[in-house]
Protein backbone atom coordinates (compact mmCIF):
# COMPACT_ATOMS: atom_id res chain seq x y z
CA UNK A 1 0.00 0.00 0.00
CA UNK A 2 0.75 3.63 -0.62
CA UNK A 3 1.49 3.91 3.46
CA UNK A 4 3.46 1.15 3.73
CA UNK A 5 5.62 2.29 1.25
CA UNK A 6 5.67 5.61 2.68
CA UNK A 7 6.75 4.19 6.05
CA UNK A 8 9.86 1.56 4.08
CA UNK A 9 10.94 5.82 2.42
CA UNK A 10 10.83 7.28 6.29
CA UNK A 11 13.65 4.32 6.75
CA UNK A 12 15.79 6.15 4.07
CA UNK A 13 15.25 9.71 5.98
CA UNK A 14 16.39 8.32 9.51
CA UNK A 15 19.41 6.90 8.10
CA UNK A 16 19.81 10.54 6.83
CA UNK A 17 20.22 9.32 3.27
CA UNK A 18 18.38 12.39 2.20
CA UNK A 19 18.53 12.46 -2.05
CA UNK A 20 16.69 9.39 -2.17
CA UNK A 21 14.40 9.86 0.46
CA UNK A 22 13.49 13.44 -1.46
CA UNK A 23 13.01 10.95 -4.35
CA UNK A 24 11.04 8.79 -3.63
CA UNK A 25 8.81 11.38 -1.45
CA UNK A 26 8.19 13.10 -4.77
CA UNK A 27 7.29 9.96 -6.79
CA UNK A 28 5.00 9.22 -3.89
CA UNK A 29 3.23 12.65 -3.95
CA UNK A 30 2.96 12.04 -7.64
CA UNK A 31 1.02 9.25 -6.99
CA UNK A 32 -0.97 11.15 -4.34
CA UNK A 33 -0.44 14.97 -4.35
CA UNK A 34 -3.02 14.67 -1.21
CA UNK A 35 -0.82 12.88 0.84
CA UNK A 36 -0.47 14.84 4.01
CA UNK A 37 1.89 11.73 5.19
CA UNK A 38 4.11 12.69 2.49
CA UNK A 39 4.15 16.53 2.60
CA UNK A 40 5.09 15.86 6.12
CA UNK A 41 8.28 13.67 5.37
CA UNK A 42 9.53 15.81 2.14
CA UNK A 43 9.38 19.08 4.56
CA UNK A 44 11.48 17.06 6.97
CA UNK A 45 13.92 16.31 4.06
CA UNK A 46 14.15 19.99 3.39
CA UNK A 47 14.60 20.76 7.28
CA UNK A 48 17.47 18.08 6.89
CA UNK A 49 19.41 20.01 4.41
CA UNK A 50 18.50 23.26 6.06
CA UNK A 51 16.18 24.70 3.17
CA UNK A 52 13.83 26.86 5.60
CA UNK A 53 11.48 27.89 2.73
CA UNK A 54 11.20 24.76 1.22
CA UNK A 55 10.40 22.76 4.52
CA UNK A 56 7.27 25.56 5.43
CA UNK A 57 6.10 25.31 1.86
CA UNK A 58 5.38 21.48 2.26
CA UNK A 59 4.10 21.59 5.88
CA UNK A 60 1.79 24.60 5.17
CA UNK A 61 0.50 22.25 2.13
CA UNK A 62 -0.08 19.63 4.72
CA UNK A 63 -1.96 21.92 7.39
CA UNK A 64 -4.21 22.72 4.18
CA UNK A 65 -5.44 19.42 3.97
CA UNK A 66 -5.72 18.54 7.69
CA UNK A 67 -6.36 21.67 9.47
CA UNK A 68 -7.43 19.78 12.06
CA UNK A 69 -4.12 17.67 12.77
CA UNK A 70 -2.61 19.39 15.83
CA UNK A 71 0.45 17.39 15.50
CA UNK A 72 1.05 18.75 11.85
CA UNK A 73 0.24 22.14 13.47
CA UNK A 74 2.74 21.66 16.16
CA UNK A 75 5.49 19.96 14.08
CA UNK A 76 5.31 23.23 11.67
CA UNK A 77 4.86 25.11 14.91
CA UNK A 78 8.62 23.69 16.20
CA UNK A 79 10.55 23.97 12.68
CA UNK A 80 9.52 27.56 13.44
CA UNK A 81 11.11 28.08 17.00
CA UNK A 82 14.24 26.28 15.97
CA UNK A 83 14.12 28.68 12.56
CA UNK A 84 14.40 31.70 15.66
CA UNK A 85 10.69 32.71 13.96
CA UNK A 86 8.88 32.96 17.54
CA UNK A 87 5.85 34.70 16.96
CA UNK A 88 4.94 32.21 14.27
CA UNK A 89 5.95 29.72 16.56
CA UNK A 90 3.81 30.37 18.92
CA UNK A 91 0.35 30.99 16.49
CA UNK A 92 0.96 27.17 15.64
CA UNK A 93 1.59 25.89 19.02
CA UNK A 94 -1.71 27.85 19.76
CA UNK A 95 -3.60 26.64 16.91
CA UNK A 96 -2.94 23.12 17.59
CA UNK A 97 -4.04 23.26 21.48
CA UNK A 98 -7.63 25.25 19.75
CA UNK A 99 -7.86 22.14 17.76
CA UNK A 100 -7.07 19.73 20.79
CA UNK A 101 -6.82 21.50 23.98
CA UNK A 102 -5.20 18.50 25.68
CA UNK A 103 -2.60 18.14 23.55
CA UNK A 104 0.64 17.92 25.19
CA UNK A 105 3.12 18.48 23.12
CA UNK A 106 2.04 21.66 21.73
CA UNK A 107 1.67 22.94 25.30
CA UNK A 108 5.17 21.88 26.27
CA UNK A 109 6.47 23.48 23.08
CA UNK A 110 5.04 26.80 23.67
CA UNK A 111 5.92 27.00 27.23
CA UNK A 112 9.78 26.24 25.42
CA UNK A 113 9.23 29.06 23.42
CA UNK A 114 8.47 31.71 26.19
CA UNK A 115 11.56 30.47 28.13
CA UNK A 116 13.23 31.02 25.35
CA UNK A 117 11.81 34.64 24.26
CA UNK A 118 12.41 35.38 28.31
CA UNK A 119 8.43 35.58 29.25
CA UNK A 120 8.15 33.80 32.46
CA UNK A 121 4.86 35.95 32.78
CA UNK A 122 3.49 34.26 30.07
CA UNK A 123 4.58 30.78 31.13
CA UNK A 124 2.85 31.49 34.71
CA UNK A 125 -0.45 32.95 32.50
CA UNK A 126 -0.33 29.94 30.46
CA UNK A 127 -0.32 27.48 33.09
CA UNK A 128 -2.78 29.21 35.03
CA UNK A 129 -5.62 29.51 32.30
CA UNK A 130 -4.76 25.92 30.94
CA UNK A 131 -6.65 22.47 31.63
CA UNK A 132 -3.61 20.41 31.08
CA UNK A 133 -2.34 20.51 34.45
CA UNK A 134 -4.70 20.85 37.62
CA UNK A 135 -3.79 23.47 39.77
CA UNK A 136 -2.25 21.45 42.83
CA UNK A 137 -0.58 19.19 40.84
CA UNK A 138 3.06 18.20 40.68
CA UNK A 139 3.03 18.65 37.27
CA UNK A 140 1.51 22.48 37.88
CA UNK A 141 3.60 23.07 40.60
CA UNK A 142 7.27 21.85 38.50
CA UNK A 143 6.05 24.04 36.07
CA UNK A 144 5.20 27.38 38.28
CA UNK A 145 8.67 26.64 39.65
CA UNK A 146 10.49 26.66 36.38
CA UNK A 147 8.50 29.89 35.32
CA UNK A 148 9.46 31.48 38.83
CA UNK A 149 13.10 30.17 38.50
CA UNK A 150 13.29 32.36 35.25
CA UNK A 151 12.00 34.63 37.33
CA UNK A 152 14.55 34.58 39.96
CA UNK A 153 11.74 34.53 42.55
CA UNK A 154 13.25 31.97 44.94
CA UNK A 155 10.79 32.18 47.90
CA UNK A 156 8.31 31.42 45.37
CA UNK A 157 9.97 28.42 44.02
CA UNK A 158 10.40 27.01 47.64
CA UNK A 159 6.62 27.45 48.04
CA UNK A 160 5.48 25.80 45.33
CA UNK A 161 8.11 22.99 45.83
CA UNK A 162 7.38 22.33 49.05
CA UNK A 163 3.73 21.57 48.09
CA UNK A 164 5.15 19.42 45.41
CA UNK A 165 7.36 17.74 47.71
CA UNK A 166 4.57 16.59 50.14
CA UNK A 167 3.12 14.59 46.92
CA UNK A 168 6.43 13.17 45.62
CA UNK A 169 9.07 13.35 47.89
CA UNK A 170 11.65 11.46 45.90
CA UNK A 171 10.97 13.03 42.38
CA UNK A 172 14.85 14.19 41.14
CA UNK A 173 13.68 17.32 39.36
CA UNK A 174 11.50 18.63 42.29
CA UNK A 175 14.71 18.16 44.78
CA UNK A 176 16.63 20.13 41.64
CA UNK A 177 14.33 22.85 41.35
CA UNK A 178 14.15 23.53 45.67
CA UNK A 179 18.08 22.76 45.63
CA UNK A 180 18.36 26.28 42.91
CA UNK A 181 15.96 27.50 45.36
CA UNK A 182 17.68 27.24 48.53
CA UNK A 183 20.85 28.38 46.35
CA UNK A 184 19.14 31.35 45.21
CA UNK A 185 18.03 32.47 48.68
CA UNK A 186 21.82 32.08 49.44
CA UNK A 187 20.71 29.24 51.77
CA UNK A 188 24.03 27.12 50.98
CA UNK A 189 23.29 24.25 53.55
CA UNK A 190 20.31 23.47 52.39
CA UNK A 191 20.75 23.54 48.48
CA UNK A 192 23.30 20.74 49.28
CA UNK A 193 20.91 18.61 51.05
CA UNK A 194 18.20 18.84 48.06
CA UNK A 195 20.86 18.55 45.82
CA UNK A 196 22.49 15.61 46.84
CA UNK A 197 19.35 13.70 47.57
CA UNK A 198 18.31 14.74 43.93
CA UNK A 199 21.92 12.85 42.90
CA UNK A 200 21.08 9.55 44.82
CA UNK A 201 17.65 9.33 43.29
CA UNK A 202 18.80 9.98 39.40
CA UNK A 203 22.69 9.73 39.69
CA UNK A 204 23.13 9.90 35.74
CA UNK A 205 21.82 13.48 35.34
CA UNK A 206 24.97 15.67 34.49
CA UNK A 207 22.73 18.92 34.87
CA UNK A 208 21.90 18.33 38.72
CA UNK A 209 25.95 17.07 39.52
CA UNK A 210 26.84 20.60 38.01
CA UNK A 211 24.49 22.42 40.03
CA UNK A 212 25.58 20.89 43.11
CA UNK A 213 29.28 21.84 43.00
CA UNK A 214 28.33 25.41 41.88
CA UNK A 215 26.19 25.08 45.49
CA UNK A 216 30.07 24.47 47.26
CA UNK A 217 31.35 26.36 44.95
CA UNK A 218 29.31 29.20 46.59
CA UNK A 219 29.64 27.68 50.07
CA UNK A 220 33.83 28.30 49.26
CA UNK A 221 34.45 25.07 49.94
CA UNK A 222 36.91 24.17 46.96
CA UNK A 223 37.38 20.71 47.50
CA UNK A 224 33.91 19.58 47.35
CA UNK A 225 33.20 21.82 44.31
CA UNK A 226 35.80 20.40 42.11
CA UNK A 227 34.80 16.61 43.14
CA UNK A 228 31.37 17.35 42.01
CA UNK A 229 32.36 19.08 39.02
CA UNK A 230 34.01 16.06 38.53
CA UNK A 231 31.19 13.78 38.76
CA UNK A 232 29.41 15.66 36.54
CA UNK A 233 31.93 15.40 33.91
CA UNK A 234 31.77 11.22 33.91
CA UNK A 235 28.18 11.72 32.79
CA UNK A 236 27.00 11.66 29.15
CA UNK A 237 26.08 15.02 28.53
CA UNK A 238 26.58 18.06 25.81
CA UNK A 239 27.21 20.74 28.96
CA UNK A 240 31.01 19.11 29.46
CA UNK A 241 32.76 21.79 27.58
CA UNK A 242 30.75 24.11 29.09
CA UNK A 243 31.34 22.35 33.11
CA UNK A 244 34.80 21.85 32.51
CA UNK A 245 35.44 25.67 32.07
CA UNK A 246 33.36 26.00 35.42
CA UNK A 247 36.41 23.80 37.15
CA UNK A 248 38.78 26.19 35.38
CA UNK A 249 37.05 29.05 36.24
CA UNK A 250 37.23 28.47 39.98
CA UNK A 251 40.55 27.42 39.79
CA UNK A 252 41.00 31.31 38.64
CA UNK A 253 39.50 32.64 41.19
CA UNK A 254 41.03 30.83 43.66
CA UNK A 255 44.23 32.41 41.57
CA UNK A 256 45.90 28.67 40.87
CA UNK A 257 46.18 29.97 37.11
CA UNK A 258 48.25 26.77 35.82
CA UNK A 259 45.58 24.87 36.83
CA UNK A 260 42.94 26.74 35.37
CA UNK A 261 44.38 26.54 31.89
CA UNK A 262 44.86 23.22 32.19
CA UNK A 263 41.15 22.75 32.39
CA UNK A 264 40.85 25.79 30.01
CA UNK A 265 42.76 23.39 27.25
CA UNK A 266 40.55 20.64 28.26
CA UNK A 267 37.70 22.11 27.45
CA UNK A 268 38.63 23.12 24.16
CA UNK A 269 40.52 19.74 23.16
CA UNK A 270 36.54 18.55 23.86
CA UNK A 271 34.55 21.07 21.81
CA UNK A 272 37.61 23.25 19.52
CA UNK A 273 34.69 25.62 18.50
CA UNK A 274 34.00 26.71 22.31
CA UNK A 275 34.74 30.19 21.98
CA UNK A 276 34.57 31.27 26.07
CA UNK A 277 37.56 28.84 26.83
CA UNK A 278 39.63 30.46 24.72
CA UNK A 279 38.44 33.64 25.97
CA UNK A 280 38.83 32.68 29.45
CA UNK A 281 42.32 31.25 28.70
CA UNK A 282 43.50 34.40 26.84
CA UNK A 283 42.94 36.25 30.48
CA UNK A 284 44.44 33.76 32.72
CA UNK A 285 47.58 34.25 30.18
CA UNK A 286 47.25 38.13 30.96
CA UNK A 287 47.48 37.48 34.68
CA UNK A 288 50.16 35.48 34.10
CA UNK A 289 51.76 38.21 32.20
CA UNK A 290 52.59 35.81 29.35
CA UNK A 291 51.12 38.03 26.63
CA UNK A 292 52.21 35.69 23.72
CA UNK A 293 50.08 32.77 25.08
CA UNK A 294 47.26 35.63 25.76
CA UNK A 295 46.77 36.71 22.33
CA UNK A 296 47.21 32.79 20.56
CA UNK A 297 43.79 32.42 22.73
CA UNK A 298 42.28 35.73 22.54
CA UNK A 299 42.43 35.88 18.27
CA UNK A 300 41.38 32.37 18.01
CA UNK A 301 38.51 33.43 20.03
CA UNK A 302 37.90 36.41 17.28
CA UNK A 303 38.39 34.59 14.62
CA UNK A 304 35.69 31.76 15.51
CA UNK A 305 32.91 34.75 16.38
CA UNK A 306 34.09 38.46 15.41
CA UNK A 307 31.08 39.46 17.28
CA UNK A 308 31.24 37.96 20.55
CA UNK A 309 32.67 40.96 22.28
CA UNK A 310 34.32 39.40 25.31
CA UNK A 311 37.27 38.40 23.67
CA UNK A 312 36.86 41.57 21.32
CA UNK A 313 37.54 43.77 24.34
CA UNK A 314 40.26 41.94 25.88
CA UNK A 315 41.94 41.86 22.87
CA UNK A 316 41.92 45.50 22.73
CA UNK A 317 43.42 45.95 26.41
CA UNK A 318 46.19 43.42 25.59
CA UNK A 319 47.40 45.71 22.48
CA UNK A 320 46.88 48.64 24.42
CA UNK A 321 49.29 47.22 27.34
Amino acid sequence: SLIKALRQIRGLLLNKELDSAQYYYGRALQVNPYSAFALINIGIVFKDKKLPDSTYSYFQQAVQLEPGNPAILNNLGVIYGQEKNYDSARNYFRRALQVRPDYKPASNNLIRIFREMNLPDSVTNFLKGSSLAEPGSVPYLYEMSQAFLDQKRFDSVRVYMRQALRQDPGNPQLLNNMGLAMQGLKIYDSAGYYLQRATKVDPENPGIWLNLANAFRQMKEPDSAIYYYKKQLSKKTDMNAAAIQNIGNFFNDMKVYDSAVVYYKKAIALDPNYIPAYNRAGLTYMDMEMNDSAFVYLKKAVALDPNYQNASLNLGLLYHS
